[in-house]
C-alpha cells in the first residue's frame, strides 16, 4: 500500500501536470522530473493549502496576465474618459526567452518607448514576477518547484486613441517574429467586446439624448402655441388698428424668453445640486475636477432655452397674424 508521502506526492505531481496540459504560463516549462523528485520529500501531514490554493485556480488562467497586480479602477465621468481609461489599461506583454541578452532586452525597452503610440512601458524581471506571484498566494511557490518557471517581461500600454483589436494583432505578429521573445500575450477577448460594447453604448447614448431633445422641443412648441392662441384675438385687434408685426411679436418673444430663462434657471440650480451631492458623497466620481465640462452643460441649456423658445415664439405669433380676420374667429 502507498505511503502517505508517495499519495501526497501523486496529488501534486497530477495537478502540475494538469496545469501544463491546460497551457498555464507558469507551468509551461516546468521540468516534471524535478517536480517529482520534490513531490517525494513533500510532510506527512498534507499538502500546503498555498500550493493546493495556487495549483487549483480556474480555467481562465489562460486568459489572466498573473503576473500582473491589480489595479484600481477610476470610475470616469463620461462615456468617452470611460473608453479611454479602460483602453489605457489593456497591456500588451512580451516575454522575454532566459537566453535573451541584457542589451536585447533594453533596446526593445527604449524602442517601445519611444513610439508615439506608447503610454508607458515597463520592465518586469522574472524575479520581480516571481515576487509578485508569492505575494498573490501568500507563499513562495518557489521553494516547492526549487525554481522559478516564470519568464521575464516587458508590459506595454498604449495611449487610448491606438489602441483597437487590429493595432494590437499587428504588434503582436511583429513582436513574435524576434528570436528572443517567447510569446506576446494581450486580452483579445477583452478588448473586442470593449469595442463593441462602446460602440452599442454611444449609439445608445446618441439616440436616447435626440429623443428626448425632440420631445422638449415638441413640449415647449406646443406650451407656447396654447398660450399665444388664447391672445389670438388680441394680436388681430393691434394688427387692425396699424400695429406692425415686429411691434405685436415683440412682447410674446420678450415674455417666453424670460420664462425661458427663468425655467434654465431652476434647470441648471437642480443639476448643480445633484453634482454636488454626487461629488460629496462620492468623490471617486471627481464630478468637479474640470470646472468647463459643468459649465459646457449649462452654457448649453441657457442656449437651447433662448432658442426654443424664441423660434417657437416667432413662428406662433407669425402665423396668427398671417391669417384673415375670419379665419382668426
Amino acid at each position: 500500500m502507498a505511503t502517505g508521502r508517495h499519495m501526497q506526492g501523486d496529488i501534486v505531481v497530477k495537478l502540475i501536470e494538469t496545469m501544463q496540459s491546460r497551457g498555464h504560463k507558469a507551468y509551461k516549462h516546468v521540468d516534471m522530473e524535478e517536480v517529482r523528485k520534490n513531490a517525494r520529500a513533500l510532510p506527512d501531514d498534507g499538502v500546503p493549502p498555498e500550493v493546493i490554493k495556487f495549483l487549483f485556480l480556474d480555467d481562465l488562467q489562460d486568459k489572466i496576465q498573473m503576473q500582473k497586480s491589480a489595479t484600481p479602477v477610476p470610475i470616469a465621468r463620461d462615456l468617452q474618459e470611460v473608453s479611454d481609461h479602460f483602453k489605457e489599461q489593456i497591456a500588451l506583454t512580451i516575454y522575454i526567452n532566459d537566453s535573451a541578452k541584457p542589451i536585447e532586452i533594453k533596446q526593445l525597452q527604449k524602442s517601445l518607448s519611444l513610439r508615439k503610440e506608447t503610454k508607458t512601458a515597463r520592465f518586469v524581471s522574472k524575479e520581480d514576477a516571481a515576487q509578485s506571484h508569492a505575494n498573490a498566494i501568500g507563499e513562495d511557490f518557489m521553494e516547492f518547484l526549487g525554481y522559478n518557471p516564470l519568464l521575464s517581461s516587458i508590459d506595454v500600454y498604449f495611449r487610448s486613441d491606438y489602441v483597437s483589436p487590429a493595432f494590437l494583432a499587428k504588434l503582436k505578429q511583429d513582436f513574435e517574429a524576434k528570436p528572443y521573445v517567447n510569446e506576446v500575450f494581450y486580452d483579445q477577448p477583452l478588448l473586442e467586446i470593449l469595442d463593441q460594447n462602446i460602440k452599442k453604448i454611444s449609439q445608445g447614448i446618441i439616440g436616447l439624448s435626440g429623443l428626448f431633445i425632440i420631445i422638449a422641443i415638441l413640449l415647449i412648441n406646443s406650451s407656447i402655441r396654447l398660450s399665444i392662441y388664447s391672445k389670438r384675438l388680441i394680436i388681430k385687434t393691434m394688427q387692425l388698428v396699424g400695429a406692425t408685426k415686429s411691434f405685436i411679436r415683440r412682447p410674446f418673444i420678450w415674455h417666453h424668453l424670460r420664462l425661458g430663462l427663468l425655467g434654465a434657471i431652476l434647470a441648471s440650480a437642480g443639476l448643480g445640486y445633484l453634482l454636488y451631492e454626487l461629488n460629496l458623497r462620492f468623490p471617486e466620481l471627481t464630478l468637479l475636477s474640470n470646472p468647463k465640462e459643468p459649465a459646457l452643460i449649462f452654457g448649453a441649456i441657457f442656449s437651447m432655452s433662448i432658442l426654443i423658445t424664441g423660434a417657437s415664439t416667432f413662428f406662433a405669433t407669425q402665423r396668427f397674424l398671417n391669417l384673415t380676420t375670419d379665419a382668426v374667429n
